[in-house]
């Protein structure tokens, strides 16, 4: 007799910059008592970003200090990462997993807003989709079952942003980085 197993559901939890993703699943994973054992938190990498290794580089400095140079070379390397994230958290036996953004953000959001920028140029956003459908397509399990989209304006992300001080981002104004993706 074979036991069958429950699917397994994966959110991801999307909005701009600063909107509090971090904060909500956070509060998710340590505070709230009746979800612990049921719920699997997949936070956004950005300390992978940060120290790409052996060399420690980190391309998310070199993305916002030279976007045109770097925007290509960190959006693959962000796909990377996340798909790599995905394969590690999808043995998983608690039965809700919530990833911190995912593969079809990066790609509908920030590629597309690189690529309007001219940041990335048609050749690169020609070869990015040809791979990513096709790694997309070969993996249903990148796919979620559903999105959480958080919603803050644009001014109140910015000046979480403004507080929060990373390093990277000291530089990134109000104007060009809290467009509403949808």
């Amino acid at each position: 007799m074979k036991i069958r197993q429950k699917k397994r559901l994966t959110f991801c939890v999307e909005g701009n910059i600063c909107v509090v993703k971090t904060t909500f699943l956070q509060r998710i994973a340590n505070k709230t008592l009746e979800l612990c054992d049921l719920v699997e938190i997949v936070p956004k990498p950005i300390f992978k970003w940060q120290d790409v290794c052996p060399n420690h580089f980190n391309i998310l400095d070199a993305f916002y200090t030279e976007p045109k140079r770097y925007a290509y070379t960190f959006q693959n390397y962000v796909f990377v990462i996340r798909y790599i994230m995905e394969r590690d958290s999808a043995t998983g036996i608690k039965p809700l997993r919530l990833l911190e953004r995912s593969v079809f953000s990066d790609r509908n959001v920030f590629v597309r807003a690189v690529h309007e920028a001219n940041w990335m140029n048609e050749m690169e956003i020609r070869i990015y989709d040809s791979w990513f459908e096709l790694v997309v397509s070969c993996l249903p399990k990148l796919i979620p079952d559903s999105f959480i989209y958080l919603r803050a304006s644009p001014d109140t992300c910015h000046k979480r942003m403004m507080l929060c001080k990373r390093y990277e981002e000291g530089g990134v104004t109000l104007q060009h980085s809290f467009r509403d993706p949808r």
